[in-house]
């Protein structure tokens, strides 16, 4: 179950954008109202998989006595998506990675992110692209630029593809447990028919002796 923070915002300025995932620190996520994200999965769809990887070492520091924090946000043909903090420190010795995973109607999409991470304020990152229904499209935000980094399909789950699923495994299990018991049967005649051999030869070895 999806839990957000209402946003209802023209596109923040770098300043508006800090003071607004301060106020967002108390959320656990910052994403679509459920109620609309659930009308794009009922609609034709695709995914998309933004990744953030930026630089150390143009990631801004915090001024004295401030915390860390920096974040981005995300816009879908005008259509605001995600307003997230992302894991920055005080030391950060790595690049600032994150990632995000949410759906978006298949269509022609304009997709916007702005940040403020970067110690040099940044333009907004833009990438138009079509979306096909049922693929997902990856994204890579470098904290300047958004690249694509590739479409992949993405078969969807439904309860007729679960249940074809689960009949199939039984199908797998069942077959497995007929060739064990197989197995079982043709080990059990020969190691009778090994013992009956053996019979046989002491009975003659016995009677050869009388």
């Amino acid at each position: 179950m999806n839990r957000y923070c209402p946003i209802n915002l023209a596109r923040p300025s770098a300043i508006m954008l800090s003071t607004l995932l301060l106020g967002l620190s108390g959320c656990s996520k910052a994403e679509l109202p459920a109620y609309r994200e659930n009308y794009i999965l009922a609609k034709d769809h695709g995914w998309i998989e933004l990744t953030v990887d930026i630089p150390a070492t143009v990631i801004k520091q915090p001024r004295k006595g401030e915390p860390a924090s920096c974040g981005i946000s995300v816009y879908i043909n005008g259509e605001n998506y995600l307003v997230a903090p992302l894991p920055v420190t005080d030391k950060l010795a790595a690049n600032l990675r994150s990632g995000f995973l949410f759906p978006a109607p298949a269509n022609d999409l304009d997709v916007t992110v702005t940040s403020d991470c970067s110690a040099a304020e940044q333009p907004d990152a833009q990438l138009q692209f079509k979306l096909d229904k049922d693929s997902k499209a990856g994204l890579l935000f470098d904290g300047t630029q958004l690249h694509g980094t590739g479409t992949t399909k993405e078969t969807p789950a439904t309860l007729a593809g679960l249940q074809d699923d689960m009949t199939a495994l039984h199908a797998k299990q069942t077959s497995d447990s007929e060739g064990n018991a197989a197995a079982f049967t043709w080990q059990t005649r020969l190691l009778a028919g090994g013992f009956a051999l053996v019979t046989v030869l002491l009975l003659v070895l016995i009677f050869k002796r009388k």
